[in-house]
């Protein structure tokens, strides 16, 4: 669509950078203001951010490499070219900064639920603003289609479905259901249970399970971003990135029923053993019975 804003000479300005820029400077005061409800120290926060963020691209790079691995192979060289071979991976960088969050929160003393919670509503919105970003640059378009929603983009000579678009409007849509929810979900009954306070981590969970939806919709519109031996494989991460913010999700909530399961056991022993027969003896008072 307009992948260069404005040009003179050698020098060129591309809408990708400044939109990734503003998704940036976007996405880091959705982070403050939140950080800023919970009492976190501005500066440590800001400090394990450019950290974060830091791995996130690497690990997005490393992701691109992976993905298309054929295109770089042992050549060292082509893996640093940003400018020739252009491209990241987002769920490398994802999984990047999963692992790096959680390194600064332990070194840090940060509730790590709590901290993913801060961090979440900054990187959606994020999201949504490169999204555009992709479409303006053309990077990510859809199937080829001559239909009514077809586009033409620049570098293609087919129209194509501008899933961008869609994953902006989608990602905007998850971004206002999350902050919504940060301030309700604490009065869910299924959540919080018989808890006078509910766990964290509801929106951490409530955004995996939300993107793997999102791009498990999104990539039925697009050509494959990750095959391997000819198996299409985009399918199998979104769903498994759907399955783990369920799993955490449960895991937070008062619906884990792995530890409601071994509370039953542990009271079932404790019953087991106050039945006569057993070597415990029993106190005054005791029902031999249960």
């Amino acid at each position: 669509m307009l992948p260069v804003l404005f040009s003179w000479g050698p020098i060129a300005l591309y809408s990708y950078s400044v939109v990734w820029f503003l998704a940036m400077l976007v996405g880091g005061f959705a982070i403050w203001r939140r950080a800023r409800d919970l009492h976190f120290e501005e500066e440590a926060l800001f400090d394990a951010l450019l950290i974060i963020l830091g791995w996130m691209l690497v690990g997005a790079r490393l992701g691109q490499i992976w993905v298309h691995w054929p295109e770089y192979s042992f050549e060292p060289l082509k893996y640093i070219d940003l400018l020739g071979r252009p491209g990241f991976w987002f769920e490398g960088g994802l999984i990047a900064g999963i692992i790096a969050a959680l390194i600064q929160a332990k070194q840090r003393r940060w509730e790590k639920y709590t901290l993913g919670d801060v961090l979440i509503p900054g990187l959606v919105i994020a999201q949504a603003i490169l999204a555009f970003g992709a479409f303006l640059n053309g990077s990510g378009a859809g199937w080829a289609s001559e239909s009514f929603w077809g586009l033409r983009f620049v570098g293609m000579y087919d129209k194509r479905l501008p899933v961008q678009l869609v994953e902006m409007v989608a990602f905007g849509g998850l971004y206002a259901w999350l902050w919504w929810a940060e301030g309700a979900y604490r009065t869910f009954g299924w959540y919080k249970g018989s808890k006078s306070e509910a766990n964290s981590g509801f929106v951490t969970a409530g955004y995996f399970i939300g993107y793997g939806l999102i791009e498990l919709v999104v990539s039925c519109l697009r050509p494959a971003r990750v095959s391997v031996a000819g198996w299409r494989l985009d399918y199998l991460i979104n769903l498994a990135i759907m399955a783990f913010g369920i799993w955490l999700m449960i895991r937070r909530s008062e619906m884990n029923y792995l530890k409601v399961w071994r509370s039953r056991q542990t009271n079932q022993k404790t019953r087991m053993n106050r039945r006569p027969g057993f070597t415990k003896p029993l106190k005054l008072g005791d029902d031999i019975f249960g």
